[in-house]
């Protein structure tokens, strides 16, 4: 039996391809949960951050934690890890956007929020 369900808001958003947590991303002493969905918004792609404890199924539309893409395409989120970069005992998240168009077509790009960022 399943006990927590995050869902997607929309269909094709492709929520859970890129998932990381159990750190302390806001400083309150709770694991929380980061949920990428890299087709939201015409692949624009985003990423849910949900602060801890996450005791009950609902709709990502209800994350505490909203980022999305600069551009259609970008596929933010497709994969997400989290670690303590600055070593200040919050966790901080990197994201991907793997297909992001910038200096040249499809170069990518990886973005870094440090913790108690949002």
């Amino acid at each position: 039996t399943l006990n927590i369900k995050l869902t997607g808001e929309m269909s094709y958003d492709n929520a859970g391809l890129g998932i990381a947590g159990g750190c302390d991303f806001n400083g309150d002493g709770e694991k929380d949960f980061i949920v990428g969905a890299r087709g939201e918004n015409s692949e624009t792609g985003a990423v849910y951050i949900r602060y801890g404890p996450v005791n009950s199924s609902s709709s990502l539309s209800t994350a505490n934690v909203k980022l999305t893409g600069e551009t259609i395409g970008d596929y933010v989120g497709a994969s997400i890890a989290n670690v303590d970069l600055n070593s200040d005992g919050l966790c901080d998240i990197i994201i991907s956007a793997y297909l992001a168009d910038y200096t040249v077509s499809t170069a990518g790009r990886v973005y870094v929020i440090y913790g108690l960022g949002y």
